[in-house]
């Protein structure tokens, strides 16, 4: 199952689900840096078992775009979550910084369009109403 929240400043469901990962040093090293979100930031949690085991956590920008902040999870996992957020948003630009190595962008219609810091690059795919 995967559960939506909208960060408030009194999210007790949410971080009870997420709490371990946010401050998480193994996290934070695998996604490259430290888990930071605003609020009214939307949050994709995948549950199994009463447990949260992957999330996902974006940003509606001010012009429009959706911009995918953090995804950590297994492939499988993250690849749900990101389709759900492509599924959740049609007619706007969706887009996030990642590893360059990261196929899952490519395996779901992102281009890379440019090279951000080191070996991560800026992600953008085109929602377009069908």
């Amino acid at each position: 199952m995967i559960k939506k929240f909208i960060q408030t400043e009194n999210n007790p469901e949410l971080f009870s689900l997420i709490g371990n990962y946010i401050v998480s040093k193994k996290v934070h090293d695998e996604l490259g840096t430290a888990i930071t979100t605003n609020e009214d930031d939307k949050w994709f949690v995948k549950i199994v078992k009463n447990k949260a085991v992957a999330f996902l956590t974006m940003r509606e920008m001010k012009n429009g775009a959706v911009h995918i902040r953090f995804v950590y999870g297994s492939q499988s996992d993250k690849k749900e979550l990101i389709t759900e957020t492509i599924n959740s948003y049609t007619s706007c630009k969706i887009w996030t910084n990642d590893r360059e190595t990261e196929i899952l962008w490519s395996e779901l219609e992102f281009n890379m369009i440019s090279k951000a810091r080191g070996s991560f690059c800026r992600w953008e795919r085109e929602n377009k109403d069908d």
